[in-house]
């Protein structure tokens, strides 16, 4: 009879913690998500070369719109006239400085290719790390964008695709 007991109660005290750690758990998920409403939005609207073989740069590529604009710093920009995106470029074996990202960026809207009219407040981290935004003149509106960014670190061609 007592171990019956002491199996009872063992099974409900293991039972309650897994209970206690579930309900930790998701309060703390859902805490996180509403401390920041905008994070998912910059999250859902990045694209990322995930990986940086080959070429061993990392490219990730932001999207920016009226909700998260404030957020990534990029308040001042006329985005009801200009497409604009955020870029981050990291690596730690290739001098990423010399680019010249306006000149090497192209953006296809719907059936409209642009030109990119400037590389906006740009960040140097040593060389290893680079930062900014790319701006493109609206040329029509589109339910497709891919950003195009060609040459970096050897690579022909990195696409960066968003549906609208």
């Amino acid at each position: 009879m007592n171990r019956a007991i002491v199996f009872v109660a063992s099974f409900l005290v293991m039972l309650a913690i897994i209970l206690g750690l579930v309900w930790f758990s998701n309060s703390k998920q859902s805490s996180e998500g509403s401390a920041n409403p905008n994070k998912s939005n910059v999250d859902n609207l990045t694209k990322s070369s995930s990986d940086t073989n080959p070429g061993n740069v990392q490219v990730d590529v932001t999207l920016i719109t009226e909700e998260n604009a404030s957020e990534l710093n990029a308040g001042d920009f006329n985005l009801s006239e200009n497409n604009v995106f955020y870029v981050e470029m990291n690596t730690h074996s290739v001098d990423i400085t010399g680019y010249k990202m306006a000149d090497i960026s192209v953006l296809e809207a719907g059936s409209k290719t642009a030109k990119a009219s400037e590389w906006a407040k740009p960040m140097d981290g040593g060389g290893h790390h680079a930062n900014g935004f790319l701006v493109f003149k609206k040329t029509a509106e589109a339910k497709q964008l891919k950003l195009v960014i060609k040459g970096i670190a050897g690579i022909a061609e990195r696409e960066f695709e968003w549906s609208l």
